[in-house]
């Protein structure tokens, strides 16, 4: 009697402890679920126009179009800066201010030249172009106002960097950008292996097209235009 009263113990023990691992796994279950749920929902809905690939890629072949001599340095350039913005200039406005002068003595005036252009498919960053700026006597210190302003708080974000990039490597890979695939990969491997450097603008870039203008925030264009 005593020990059915023990077998009837122990087989009430391994219910409840059976229920419980159920209840648990149940929990964990849900929680991956809805975890699973709310990034799909972010996929879908919690990008913003910078973070989708189809976006970069209907800028890049913008660029592409109106560079053809482009390269797949000036690509990364493009991606960089419309991460980073100007951040790689620094903030200290006197330096700013005596490298742009020096630029401006170089190049030629161009009333013709757009203002601007896009370097992020939501617009909100951009190269002001100096060629432009110029050839309207816009003030220098203006110009530089508008840098500082773009580079106040901008957090060097480079995990979203590498996100783009890795991104914008599929896009090559799946043959949905213009761009020659073996050059554009051991071009992403030397700067992956160099951390992701500041790069200038390929020889062929600057040869073809003499590229002369500083990257802003759009809505810091009021400080220039006042």
């Amino acid at each position: 009697m005593q020990s059915l009263k023990k077998s009837t113990s122990r087989t009430k023990k391994i219910t409840i402890n059976n229920l419980a691992n159920s209840t648990i796994s149940v929990f964990f279950l849900s929680i991956l679920i809805i975890t699973s749920a709310l990034i799909i929902l972010f996929i879908i809905f919690g990008q913003t126009q910078d973070d989708k690939p189809v976006a970069w890629e209907q800028l890049i072949k913008q660029h592409i179009e109106r560079y053809p001599a482009i390269q797949p340095a000036d690509v990364y350039k493009l991606v960089y800066q419309g991460t980073f913005g100007p951040a790689h200039l620094g903030s200290d406005s006197t330096q700013i201010l005596v490298y742009l002068n020096a630029e401006l003595a170089e190049i030629d005036a161009d009333s013709t030249a757009s203002l601007y252009e896009n370097i992020v498919p939501s617009g909100k960053k951009i190269r002001l172009n100096l060629k432009r700026l110029k050839a309207t006597n816009i003030s220098p210190q203006k110009i530089v106002q508008a840098i500082l302003n773009s580079n106040f708080g901008l957090p060097a974000d480079s995990a979203k960097f590498i996100r783009r990039w890795a991104a914008i490597e599929k896009l090559v890979a799946d043959n949905r950008l213009p761009l020659p695939r073996a050059e554009f990969f051991a071009f992403s491997d030397s700067v992956k292996k160099a951390g992701y450097p500041v790069i200038h603008h390929s020889a062929q870039y600057i040869q073809n097209y003499r590229p002369a203008y500083r990257v802003i925030e759009r809505h810091y264009l009021d400080i220039i235009s006042d």
